[in-house]
C-alpha cells in the first residue's frame, strides 16, 4: 500500500545540512557491480562505479549525447527505451541497484507508484531515490521546448508529481535536506526548496568479504569505497589534477 494513504508518518526522517548530505549519501549507498541508472539524461548517477553502468533514457538527443561521450567504455550500457518498458523486460532480483537521480517527480503519481514496484522487483540490494521535497512546479511550453542543457528536451523535464517522506513505507530510509534547492530553470529562488533520498536496501554491506575480481573490477571497488569515506573538499583537488594530466597521456 502506498505511503501517502497512511494516516501518520511512518518513519523518523533524518534531516541534514546541505553540506553534510554527498558524504552521508554516498556512505549510505552500497557498492554494486551491476546497476541499472534510471532516466539518467545526459548525466549517468556517480555514487557508485559498477562493473555495469545500464542506463536507460528515453529522449533521442540525451541517448545521442550518452553515446557519444561513453563511446570510450565498455562498462556502459545505453538503453533507449521508456522506463516501463525496460524495467518490464528485466528478470526479478536481476541487477544489484536501480537508481533514479531527480526522476520520479517526472511521472504522474500512479506511475510513480509503478515505477517503486518494478525497481523493487529487480533490485537485489538497493533502490535509491533523490527527488525535491513535495511538488515543485516546473514546466516547458511545446513539445520542442528547450530544456536549461539547449536540448529539446522540455516535455521530459516537466513535473509532474511531488514526493515526502509519507510516500514511502517504513521500509525505506529517508534523509532530507530542508533547503537544498536554491535555484530552477530560470534562475536563482526567492526561497530554498528542499530535497529528499529514499533508500530501500535488500542486502547486506559487501564489506571485507568482497573481492574485487580482475584489474577493472579492483579500480572500480577502489574508486567506490574513496568516494564514499573522503569528503568533497579533498576529492576536488585530485579530479583537477587528473584533468590536466589527461592530454599528456594520450
Amino acid at each position: 500500500m502506498p505511503g501517502s494513504q497512511c494516516a501518520e508518518e511512518r518513519r523518523i526522517v533524518q534531516w541534514v545540512a546541505k553540506g553534510e548530505l554527498p558524504g552521508l549519501i554516498r556512505r549510505k549507498v552500497m557498492p554494486a557491480q551491476v546497476v541499472m541508472d534510471v532516466g539518467s539524461g545526459i548525466r549517468p548517477q556517480t555514487l557508485v562505479w559498477p562493473r555495469v553502468h545500464i542506463c536507460v533514457e528515453v529522449h533521442d538527443e540525451y541517448v545521442k549525447y550518452l553515446c557519444e561521450r561513453l563511446s570510450g567504455s565498455p562498462r556502459y550500457l545505453v538503453v533507449h527505451s521508456p522506463w516501463e518498458d525496460a524495467l518490464r523486460t528485466m528478470a526479478s532480483k536481476s541487477v544489484d541497484s536501480v537508481i533514479a537521480l531527480d526522476f520520479i517527480e517526472h511521472l504522474s503519481k500512479d506511475d510513480g507508484w509503478t515505477f517503486l514496484a518494478q525497481a523493487e522487483r529487480i533490485a537485489r540490494r538497493q533502490v535509491v531515490l533523490f527527488t525535491p521535497l513535495g511538488y515543485i512546479a516546473q514546466s516547458y511550453e511545446g513539445a520542442e521546448a528547450k530544456d536549461r542543457w539547449g536540448m529539446h528536451g522540455g516535455y521530459w523535464q516537466t513535473h509532474r508529481s511531488g514526493w515526502t517522506p509519507d510516500d514511502f513505507s517504513e521500509d525505506w530510509e529517508i534523509i532530507g535536506c530542508r533547503d537544498y534547492h536554491v535555484a530552477d530553470q530560470h534562475g536563482p529562488l526567492d526561497q530554498p526548496i528542499g530535497c529528499i533520498w529514499a533508500i530501500r536496501t535488500f542486502g547486506s554491506m559487501p564489506g571485507g568479504g568482497h573481492i574485487p575480481i580482475g584489474r577493472l573490477e579492483s579500480q572500480l571497488w577502489l574508486k567506490t569505497m574513496t568516494y564514499r569515506h573522503f569528503p568533497g573538499w579533498f576529492l576536488s583537488p585530485l579530479r583537477r589534477i587528473k584533468r590536466l594530466l589527461a592530454p599528456a597521456r594520450a
